[in-house]
């Protein structure tokens, strides 16, 4: 049971506002209003360093998060912050499909004692 991290995935909808919805959760507004960290591989991950940033430059931070640990049966909700959802919003007065953002997630894994690291385009 070696833990694999991914964030649930989330429909955009432009109306009079942006409205945001993770598609496995029902329309609780605290739910719309974050990332959805999953534990997907069933183990616990420990020490989770999320970073969410612009154009592949891990300087451009939009926000960043730790977290100890996150059980197999668990999620965690990374509300999402004001640059992030103007990023969104920039994205779609664009016509575009896919943002600048990127997510990197790095996690040590509770049976191989070493750091794993993925990078999502969002």
């Amino acid at each position: 049971f070696i833990p694999f991290l991914a964030f649930d995935q989330i429909i955009i909808e432009q109306t009079d506002r942006l409205k945001l919805k993770n598609i496995t959760e029902s329309d609780a507004d605290y739910v719309n209003t974050a990332f959805k960290l999953q534990n997907l591989g069933g183990g616990t991950a420990k020490n989770i360093d999320i970073k969410v940033y612009l154009d592949e430059d891990e300087n451009k931070v939009l926000q960043e998060k730790h977290i100890n640990i996150l059980p197999s049966n668990k999620f965690y909700l990374m509300p999402i912050n004001k640059k992030a959802f103007e990023e969104f919003e920039d994205t779609i007065k664009n016509n575009g499909y896919t943002t600048n953002m990127y997510i990197n997630i790095k996690y040590f894994s509770q049976i191989s004692k070493k750091q794993n690291s993925i990078t999502y385009r969002v």
